[in-house]
């Protein structure tokens, strides 16, 4: 990974592209609008920084400008709590997206595998009336949480 870096290319595409151009003062204008998560460290930041997973672009809010191609070091670096918090809150909102798709996923894996077992039983045979109808019931609510989860996954 790189470490010289030249955050005064990250700077003047901002100015350049702001109303107002006078750095600091024209980070008012500015909010993270979206990263790319490259998987791998791989990337290089504007400022010539390489081994980059997370490359963000900003957006200014007064001209509708964009800035593309930020590693995250450098939004840190900016100092700037609106657009270092968006980016913060940008990586937290797809890390628990990925949770919650992957919960989702294994808690699916396993009502198919409850309901199985369920059905298995119900199949071999010498169960009570009384037992056939609450395994019944519970292959029921199975399949009703299932519905859901089904087109989530």
């Amino acid at each position: 990974m790189t470490r010289k870096t030249d955050m005064s290319k990250v700077i003047d595409a901002i100015v350049a592209n702001s109303v107002e151009k006078e750095f600091p003062k024209c980070l008012d204008e500015w909010v993270a609008g979206g990263y790319i998560d490259l998987k791998e460290a791989t990337g290089a930041c504007r400022c010539g920084n390489t081994g980059c997973r997370y490359l963000f672009t900003i957006y200014n809010k007064e001209n509708d400008a964009s800035v593309d191609g930020i590693g995250s070091k450098c939004v840190q670096l900016l100092n700037h709590a609106p657009v270092a918090d968006d980016a913060r809150m940008l990586k937290r909102a797809q890390n628990n997206a990925a949770v919650r798709r992957s919960r989702a996923r294994n808690r699916r894996a396993f009502l198919i595998k409850k309901q199985h077992e369920l059905h298995k039983r119900l199949m071999e045979g010498g169960v009570s009336p009384e037992k056939a109808k609450r395994i019944l019931r519970s292959l029921v609510r199975i399949e009703v949480e299932l519905n859901p989860l089904v087109s989530a996954a």
